[in-house]
């Protein structure tokens, strides 16, 4: 049998940082999707009034 840990809920993995907003309407989540444009390197989720924005470390970013 193999087991496996997690890291305690709310830890973000190694090798990325997260900042979190919390209380903005859809709207204005979408004024915040087009500032950034397509080609951002961040991943941002939205999820009723709460916008979770995820960044990769550069060493991640660049790791081959």
């Amino acid at each position: 049998m193999m087991t496996t840990s997690s890291p305690p809920v709310g830890t973000p993995p190694i090798g990325e940082k997260r900042v979190t907003f919390h209380h903005l309407n859809w709207q204005a989540y979408q004024q915040i999707l087009q500032a950034v444009g397509e080609s951002r390197s961040a991943r941002l989720t939205y999820d009723r009034g709460i916008l979770e924005i995820t960044m990769a470390l550069e060493e991640q970013e660049f790791a081959a």
